[in-house]
């Protein structure tokens, strides 16, 4: 018995009455030599191989309902020539409800999919995902693929030229990933369409600003350059510097940055080093740098709170590495080069304690 690729529920019996026959149970007997039109049938050396076929085709299929919203970025005005000549073809921000659904069974393009909140179901020949908000898939052109929406779904979207120099994967196991690095795209792309509908003197230079910051975001997403090998390095590095970033209390080691990775602690060295031309623990400071810059110029934060928060247990183990970092001790910095806000929040009412420092 070998199983039907079309049904699931029953098999396609290879024997009829004592005599191998291809029989499968959408079809009459079929006899030998001739395939059923659910699998291929090929002999070799007396034994039989089965290569299923794709169980759904995709459909051509477009459904627009009322209720939902489109706009699309005006291509072929001249402040957007950054974006045609970074090989985008059509592009759009949507506000969809069901039952929408897009089918696509030999598209000309990439396609590339930002969910920002709601869902939607995703089928490709081999598999079916979910779409959910902070997501991002990208299809390369001439592979087919379904999507509807079975509750609210708003997106953006690009329509890419396979010509162009995108980084697509080319098969049907294309991942949904992480959309970490087109996260701050859908005000670009709102102002970019804004400021096309304006008729005034600024209006034309900030939409090619837009779109050229469009463009970028792309080509830094889609990751236009180096080997998928590399391209996947970055992904996990990027993902590994949002977690320290997230949690900068933590008092991480490069033995939990290597685990994070899942390499060891001498790879992990290699790969930041490689990458970002630091020392692991160089990265987990600068991280740790830049948002006490941050606190310092924006609130008032007592020293001792700021390092704290950036994982010091000292003001002093903190001041020692701002002022390595910065040139600047944190008190000099907020004095000369942070203007200082006097409606900031104070927290008070803790102990600066002596205990060693976190990093």
């Amino acid at each position: 018995m070998v199983s039907c690729p079309a049904d699931n529920r029953r098999d396609c019996d290879t024997t009829t009455n004592g005599a191998a026959t291809d029989v499968c149970p959408h079809e009459d007997v079929i006899p030998r030599g001739q395939i059923c039109p659910h699998r291929s049938v090929e002999k070799n050396s007396g034994k039989r191989s089965v290569t299923p076929r794709p169980l759904n085709p995709i459909p051509s299929t477009s459904r627009i309902p009322p209720g939902c919203h489109e706009r699309f970025l005006p291509l072929k005005l001249a402040a957007l020539k950054p974006l045609r000549d970074s090989g985008v073809t059509l592009a759009g921000i949507s506000d969809l409800c069901p039952p929408y659904e897009m089918g696509r069974p030999d598209p000309a393009h990439h396609v590339v999919i930002c969910t920002l909140f709601g869902s939607a179901t995703l089928v490709t020949p081999k598999r079916r995902r979910t779409l959910t908000a902070g997501s991002l898939w990208t299809g390369a052109a001439h592979g087919p693929h379904h999507y509807f929406v079975t509750d609210a779904w708003y997106m953006f979207w690009f329509h890419l030229d396979p010509g162009a120099p995108w980084v697509v994967p080319h098969d049907d196991e294309s991942p949904v990933q992480p959309a970490n690095r087109l996260a701050s795209l859908p005000p670009a792309i709102e102002g970019c369409i804004g400021e096309s509908m304006l008729d005034d003197p600024y209006a034309r230079d900030i939409a090619r600003a837009y779109a050229e910051v469009i463009a970028r975001h792309l080509a830094r997403a889609l990751g236009g350059s180096g080997s998928p090998a590399e391209r996947r390095v970055r992904h996990e590095l990027q993902t590994l510097w949002q977690k320290v970033d997230a949690d900068l209390q933590r008092a991480w080691s490069v033995e939990q940055l290597a685990a994070e990775l899942r390499v060891s602690g001498v790879q992990c060295h290699r790969l930041v080093g490689r990458y970002h031309h630091t020392t692991p623990m160089g990265m987990v400071a600068r991280l740790r740098m830049q948002r006490a810059e941050e606190l310092l110029r924006h609130t008032d934060f007592p020293l001792y709170l700021v390092a704290d928060t950036v994982g010091y247990q000292t003001p002093f183990s903190f001041s020692r590495a701002f002022k390595q970092h910065t040139g600047l001790s944190p008190r000099h910095f907020r004095q000369k080069i942070a203007p200082r806000r006097t409606d900031a929040p104070r927290i008070a009412g803790r102990n600066q304690g002596a205990s060693r420092p976190r990093s």
